[in-house]
């Protein structure tokens, strides 16, 4: 018994290589022209789309930069606290009272001696000094009357001891040696 060999055929390059038939060769090729021409019309499709999406521009990226520059200055201008003194001051309409009132009078001179009603007080003793002052006197403010060499650690303790007598209204003068 011999047996019949199957007929080998390729295609390479869009040529047919027969050995022993020709349809089957023909048929391979014409599927290979098929295949080959709609490979082409999907890369053209693809290549040509519209123009208006080559027209647009992205602007998250932008966006991204000025939204984290945004959270930048909130975060360093809220940390920003200048440093200070609170001042109270009078209000414009304020009527001022027909009555004179007596403020208590200190004085810091340059060495750092403060006098109070003409006599030199320790700094420990001027709230007591003060609260003696007030006993006598009805009054709500004070004037410290330090001179510009004098440290300024000394007027500082001398107001808050003024402040801890009872006297709110404290007012600093400085006066040239």
């Amino acid at each position: 018994m011999i047996l019949a060999k199957k007929p080998s055929t390729s295609v390479r390059n869009g040529v047919c290589l027969l050995q022993n038939t020709t349809s089957f060769c023909n048929k391979q090729y014409t599927r290979v022209l098929e295949l080959k021409e709609k490979n082409d019309y999907e890369m053209k499709r693809k290549k040509h789309t519209s123009g208006d999406d080559e027209a647009q521009i992205d602007m998250t990226p932008m966006l991204d930069i000025v939204f984290i520059m945004l959270i930048f200055f909130i975060v360093t201008t809220s940390f920003v606290k200048e440093k200070g003194l609170d001042v109270n001051r009078p209000d414009e309409n304020q009527s001022n009272n027909n009555q004179p009132s007596k403020s208590l009078s200190i004085r810091i001179d340059a060495n750092g001696i403060i006098t109070m009603g003409g006599r030199e007080v320790d700094v420990r003793r001027v709230v007591a000094n003060a609260q003696t002052f007030l006993a006598e006197n009805n009054t709500d403010s004070a004037a410290i009357q330090a001179d510009k060499d004098t440290e300024h650690g000394l007027v500082v303790e001398v107001m808050n001891q003024v402040k801890i007598a009872g006297i709110d209204k404290v007012s600093v003068l400085v006066k040239d040696s």
